[in-house]
């Protein structure tokens, strides 16, 4: 098998591997380097005392700015994924009715629309932009880079309902192909359709996440949602035992 026999989703599993590399650079930066700071987790007092020529300002600050490039990279493989398993199926479907699907072309336009939906939301849910990464005044939940329910909110909805339409595609040619045992049917659908539990432990890992937001102790935030899926959500109170080391180096 040579290089011309390559088809449209191994194109876009090498610009995921491209995705996938950015992600886990700013995920590497945004906890080696920045301690997972970022705009939230601070009481009122706390921001206000906070110098702004201290070592946790920087942190924070650059923190909230690395935040914002997680989320874009973390989007941008999901949805390279998503596009990568419709190209499947309609190069399998394709192959098997001989005729292309109108539900494959939805659903690219559909990827096309919540991604770029979900894009707008990271940069635009407050604005201007800098507000993104203020420390003072507090600019409000909507305002925290990787803390946002509202951000983590839509892009949780359209990831899932996404996910179900790309695993409905399939669905109707297996039920309506003949020749096949109903065991065998019944086998397929559990197969296409395993990316439910996919859905499940994301959408458990992000309520989690957005229960814990509301508490100061997150210590342990962090360990299921990388167990259970790559989501680009760091709380700066992770690592509230360096905030004692950091701030009595504030001039």
């Amino acid at each position: 098998m040579g290089w011309s026999q390559l088809k449209l989703d191994d194109g876009l599993m090498f610009c995921a591997l491209f995705a996938y590399t950015a992600e886990a650079t700013s995920s590497y930066y945004l906890v080696a380097r920045w301690l997972g700071y970022s705009n939230s987790g601070m009481t009122k007092t706390e921001r206000e005392n906070l110098n702004p020529d201290s070592l946790e300002w920087l942190y924070r600050v650059n923190g909230a700015k690395t935040h914002i490039w997680n989320w874009v990279t973390y989007i941008s493989l999901m949805w390279l994924l998503k596009a990568c398993w419709i190209a499947y199926y309609a190069r399998v479907i394709a192959a098997a009715e001989k005729r292309s699907l109108r539900r494959v072309t939805v659903g690219y336009v559909v990827l096309g629309v919540t991604y770029l939906s979900a894009i707008l939301v990271v940069f635009c849910k407050c604005m201007p932009l800098k507000k993104q990464w203020q420390i003072y005044p507090d600019p409000g939940n909507l305002c925290y880079s990787g803390n946002s329910t509202f951000q983590m909110a839509f892009v949780m909805s359209i990831n899932t309902l996404t996910n179900i339409y790309i695993m409905a595609i399939p669905l109707p040619s297996i039920i309506s192909t003949k020749g096949m045992l109903t065991h065998q049917k019944v086998f397929l659908l559990i197969l296409y359709s395993g990316g439910f539990l996919v859905i499940v432990f994301w959408n458990s890992t992000l309520r989690f996440n957005l229960d814990c937001s509301r508490h100061k102790n997150l210590r342990w935030r962090m360990v299921p949602s990388r167990i259970f899926h790559r989501s680009p959500r760091h709380q700066s109170s992770h690592h509230r035992p360096y905030l004692q080391k950091l701030r009595p180096q504030s001039p």
